[in-house]
């Protein structure tokens, strides 16, 4: 079963505040929270926020450089 983790946890994940946690959600990076006070993200879905960052980085935005 996927674990729940509140935003504040997200935020400590991805060295962020949770202020910024909740900008994502704002702009559909991240999804919309679980019902509930604290509100909470599931693990996984913060596991894939966390991979589209990486690929981002390591250039599948398009106009990264790395010649090999």
């Amino acid at each position: 079963m996927d674990r729940l983790m509140t935003l504040k946890g997200v935020a400590a994940v991805i060295g962020s505040s949770v202020r910024h946690v909740w900008r994502e959600i704002g702009r559909g990076k991240l999804p919309k929270p679980v019902a509930g006070k604290p509100a909470k993200l599931f693990e996984s879905d913060v596991q894939k926020y966390l991979d589209r960052l990486r690929a981002e980085r390591d250039g599948n935005a398009g106009g990264a450089a790395g010649a090999s």
